[in-house]
């Protein structure tokens, strides 16, 4: 029942912060000369207006539920992959070049297609052990080591786009065409929305199923509470961390996947507008809840699509949508950022009155 509780409080939370966060906006918004309520009707519009927008919404979130779930899982661990941007872009340039060399030897079809995901999706999660085998091994700062492996990957990926796995018959840096029979279905025809949606859907389960009823997702979650009590009760540490990069590497690298295979059908040099960064938002949004990296993609996703509308329709550049997402950021961790400030106070507070009785 406490934990019931917990939850509901948890989401009343998130839900006002959000509130909050539009209500700033919207404030913002009477600063510059703007009508809020014209605005946010056009955002709802541009996300759940019609058929395709709401395509448009659902195709904007399937990336980030991916990325999302790289973020989370890594903080599940008590760990922070900032390297999702950086992952998903080797996963994403695997899943084209090798696409491209089946479709030269004509091999297709759904094995092909799954055998394209997974071999991308592990060239994702062998970038992500990096920062894990030298947290593990080393005990380097794996925020500074997967943020700094971002900037590798993609110049990396901009190289071997722009030369060796270039399409000559483009004036663009990607690499060749994938054919048809290597590519998602659309599950609407007309818009970017592709069966990788289906994939991120069950990717939420398994990651639920993972962390609440596996001995490997348990030991993960006691690393992500102490590190100390896990080697007390004989996990191993080390390999863990590695596993843990691993997975979310390999998250990570499936939203490139997807945005090759379903939306793009050939791997660009800006694949991403910056989904890897935005799937902290959503891990953040999520308040370590695997059905919430879900909706939280959903919610950036609306952002997104009723961005783009909004910046067609109006004078207001899409800029402002960056803005209320940085916003409800701070709202939704500024509770937990006080319960910190607090208890970091009343520690300092307790060791004065032992000075005090000492002295």
């Amino acid at each position: 029942m406490n934990k019931s509780l917990e939850k509901m409080n948890h989401a009343l939370n998130t839900l006002l912060s959000i509130l909050v966060a539009f209500f700033i906006g919207g404030i913002l918004l009477k600063i510059i000369g703007y009508e809020p309520i014209s605005v946010y009707g056009t955002i709802i519009k541009g996300a759940f207006g019609s058929k395709y927008s709401i395509a448009k919404t659902l195709a904007k979130a399937t990336p980030l539920i991916f990325t999302g779930l790289s973020v989370f899982i890594a903080d599940k661990c008590g760990l922070f992959n900032i390297g999702s941007e950086g992952q998903l872009l080797v996963g994403g340039l695997t899943a084209g070049y090798l696409g491209f060399l089946f479709s030269e030897i004509g091999v297709s079809g759904p094995i092909a297609i799954l055998f394209l995901i997974i071999v991308s999706g592990i060239v994702g999660g062998l970038w992500g052990m990096i920062p894990g085998y030298f947290k593990a091994t080393r005990n380097s700062n794996e925020f500074i080591v997967s943020m700094m492996l971002n900037y590798v990957a993609k110049f990396l990926c901009i190289y071997l786009v722009t030369y060796p796995m270039r399409d000559n018959s483009s004036v663009l840096s990607k690499t060749p065409d994938l054919i048809s029979k290597l590519q998602l279905n659309k599950l609407i025809s007309g818009t970017q929305l592709n069966s990788g949606l289906i994939i991120g859907v069950i990717a939420i389960i398994l990651s639920y199923w993972y962390f609440n009823n596996s001995i490997s997702g348990f030991e993960m979650r006691m690393l992500g509470k102490s590190k100390f009590v896990a080697e007390a009760a004989g996990v191993n540490v080390k390999n863990k961390i590695i596993l843990a990069f691993f997975i979310s590497g390999f998250c990570a690298g499936l939203a490139g996947v997807i945005e090759v295979m379903g939306v793009h059908g050939y791997f660009l040099a800006d694949l991403s507008p910056g989904y890897g960064y935005d799937g902290i938002a959503v891990s953040v949004l999520a308040q370590g809840s695997s059905f919430g990296v879900g909706l939280s993609a959903l919610l950036f996703g609306a952002l997104r699509a009723g961005g783009s509308y909004l910046d067609f329709k109006t004078a207001l550049p899409y800029e402002f949508v960056t803005i209320l997402q940085a916003l409800v950021i701070v709202f939704i961790a500024l509770p937990f950022e006080l319960k910190i400030i607090k208890q970091k106070s009343n520690e300092l507070g307790t060791m004065g009155k032992r000075r005090q009785i000492n002295a």
